[in-house]
């Protein structure tokens, strides 16, 4: 929703004035963003199947809502290491970097619980998948838990670079 009133400020010009050419490329740019899914869906179909198509929807939604469990703090992180750097005081920047990282720890091994509990006991239950794809199904939901157990803290780093605006090193 937020990316749609975006391009549509930008398409009215409240945002940007933009003349009539970097208008035109902006429409072209939300077009091909906005079409994208629909052409690259015939191709994973087609390369998955449409059983592998489903497993893979169902497990970017399961990632989806698990992405939530960072409750924010990459974000915080960012703005307090640019207003805290400027100020010069790289103690509290220091102590809040480690502080995210726990944080951070907690809700990755948080997500992993969950995710373990989804593949576990909530995919051989409740989704309607063949038995030989199950295993499969399980799999796939265990290895995001262990991917946001690991990206978790890791998303620390993107934060510190962001934080002191060093976009080029990203």
């Amino acid at each position: 929703i937020i990316l749609l009133v975006l391009a549509w400020l930008v398409l009215t010009r409240l945002v940007f004035p933009v003349g009539t050419e970097e208008l035109i490329g902006v429409r072209r740019l939300l077009a091909a963003y906005r079409d994208l899914p629909h052409l690259l869906t015939p191709v994973i179909v087609s390369y998955l199947g449409v059983t592998g198509f489903g497993i893979w929807t169902l497990v970017n939604a399961i990632l989806f809502y698990l992405r939530f469990l960072d409750l924010g703090f990459d974000v915080a992180l960012v703005k307090y290491i640019a207003e805290l750097g400027e100020r010069g005081a790289w103690r509290h920047v220091n102590g809040l970097i480690g502080a995210t990282i726990s944080v951070l720890i907690a809700a990755g091994v948080v997500a992993l619980v969950i995710s373990l509990g989804v593949a576990i006991w909530v995919v051989p239950n409740f989704f309607n998948v063949p038995a030989e794809r199950v295993f499969e199904f399980q799999v796939a939901v265990a290895l995001l838990g262990l991917q946001l157990l690991v990206g978790f803290p890791l998303s620390v780093i993107r934060c510190i670079y962001e934080g002191a605006q060093r976009f080029d090193v990203l």
